[in-house]
């Protein structure tokens, strides 16, 4: 479980780094709305609020270690911020190629 989580941690700092990098850029449209918000304010704002939902997080389910469903809630954690992850691998791609890729705007269910 330990290992999940430091994989969870790795994927949400790379996630939120390139969620700085971009929301300068015209072209980037972030799809939660609370960070979405926030990117009008200070950058320290966005960060407190993702470094702290994962806090929050760790600390729960670290705290709940002994029971399965924190095990699983650590896995599913790890699958979204993989799939966060692969987002922002095509959206580099399709911005450094010029691609008009229509993933890169918004996830496939959307359409």
């Amino acid at each position: 479980m330990g290992l999940t989580l430091a994989a969870v941690w790795v994927l949400s700092l790379f996630d939120l780094g390139f969620t700085l990098l971009e929301s300068d850029r015209g072209h980037f449209v972030e799809m939660n709305p609370i960070a979405a918000k926030l990117l009008d304010g200070p950058a320290a704002a966005v960060i407190a609020y993702k470094v702290g939902l994962v806090g929050v997080g760790t600390i729960i389910l670290v705290a709940l270690r002994r029971h399965s469903v924190a095990e699983l809630g650590c896995w599913f954690l790890f699958a979204a911020n993989t799939y966060v992850a692969v987002r922002w691998y095509v959206y580099y791609g399709c911005t450094l190629t010029g691609d008009p890729n229509r993933f890169i705007m918004a996830p496939p269910w959307l359409y």
